[in-house]
Parts: structure tokens; sequence; C-alpha cells
């Protein structure tokens, strides 16, 4: 970028100056040097930027390649636990499962049980209802 001087670049304002160095042999020759080490200069400034990114370039890489490296491990541990979670989870599950049933089956296994007990009381009864009847055989029934 070109340094603005009373509306004219450094470079347009200075072109007159630059020219009469040029064609003075009374000023040493280093000094007549002195444009082409400016643009060795903006050469090497504008090789800076690609100097950093290719010094830096391998850097960044294998610092992600080694973050990277580090999720997929953190990943595999992850999903290792989360099948083994899996899996206790399913056992857990046909365990309740199994411990319902056998509760149900016990259940019902005492309510049959009482149903047994109570069809005997029912029977008993019935009989002792009977016992206070009484039967005559051979005789008339009147109304």
């Amino acid at each position: 970028m070109a340094t603005r001087f009373n509306g004219k670049t450094y470079e347009e304002a200075h072109k007159k100056s630059l020219k009469s160095l040029e064609s003075d042999s009374s000023i040493p020759r280093h000094s007549q040097e002195i444009p082409s080490q400016k643009s060795d200069t903006r050469e090497d400034y504008s090789l800076i930027p690609k100097e950093v990114a290719r010094l830096i370039n391998p850097v960044i890489e294998s610092t992600i390649n080694t973050a990277v490296e580090k999720l997929l491990l953190e990943i595999g541990k992850i999903s290792q636990q989360l099948g083994c979670h899996d899996k206790k989870f399913s056992e857990l599950e046909s365990v309740v499962s199994s411990d319902d049933s056998n509760k149900m089956q016990k259940k019902t296994d005492q309510l049959e049980n009482k149903m047994q007990d109570l069809l005997l009381k029912v029977d008993n009864l019935e009989n002792r209802a009977r016992r206070n009847n009484l039967r005559f055989v051979g005789i008339k029934q009147t109304h």
C-alpha cells in the first residue's frame, strides 16, 4: 500500500529525485542500488507469509492429527462403555421381567389356593345345612 503525500504516492513525489540520483555519477555505487534493495525487501516481505505458512502448517496439522486421534480414542472408549451398558440394561430388563413374572405366578398360586379353600368351605356349609333338614321316607307330603 503506497503512502499518500499531498495527493501523490511517495514514489511519484520523489520520482525526480530518484532519477537525478541514478544519473549522478558522483554518488557512490551502493546508494544507487537502493531501489533494487527496496524491491528485494518487498520480495522478502512477500515471502514471509508463505514461509510462515510452510513452517506452521505441519505443526498445525500434527496438532490437529494428535487431537483427532485422542478424540477417536475417547469415542472408542465411550462406544465400548455404551455397549457394556446396553448389555447390562438388557440383563436387568430380563431379571426384572422374570421377577415380575415370578411375583405374578406366586400371586396366581395364592389365589388358586384361596379359591380351593373357599370351595371346600361352601361344600362344608351346604352339607351342614342339609343335616338340619329331616328326611322322611315313605310318608306323603302335605302342603
